[in-house]
């Protein structure tokens, strides 16, 4: 488990994520699990494999991926200071529940409005 993993996002931008998921350095077969991503700020932001926001590679790999939309960033308040927290749980198909991670994410202003 990671903890303190730090995201920095700004308004209106959208992000992408790889999370690598390992278990004594090696890669965690993930397959059959499911896996939530939350982020607590002005809005939360849920991600999940049984929502299909959430997809999960090569589960012997231990690679997980989702992303951030701009409407998900642009609800957040800036704050260059953490302004949210966020964490990662998987869930095996035995039902045993671990953290991945575990944070913070700060969210800054943009100085260049829409594109």
């Amino acid at each position: 488990m990671a903890s303190g993993v730090k995201f920095l996002w700004v308004r209106g931008d959208t992000y992408e994520y790889t999370v690598y998921i390992t278990r004594g350095g090696a890669p965690l077969d993930i397959t059959g699990y499911r896996l939530v991503y939350k982020a607590v700020g002005a809005t939360t932001i849920t991600k999940d494999t049984a929502a299909g926001t959430i997809t999960i590679l090569p589960g012997t790999d231990g690679i997980c991926t989702f992303s951030i939309t701009s409407a998900e960033t642009a609800a957040q308040t800036a704050n260059k200071s953490p302004a949210m927290t966020h964490e990662m749980k998987c869930k095996s198909p035995l039902g045993v529940v671990k953290r991945v991670f575990e944070g913070t994410v700060s969210v800054d202003e943009s100085l260049i409005g829409s594109l």
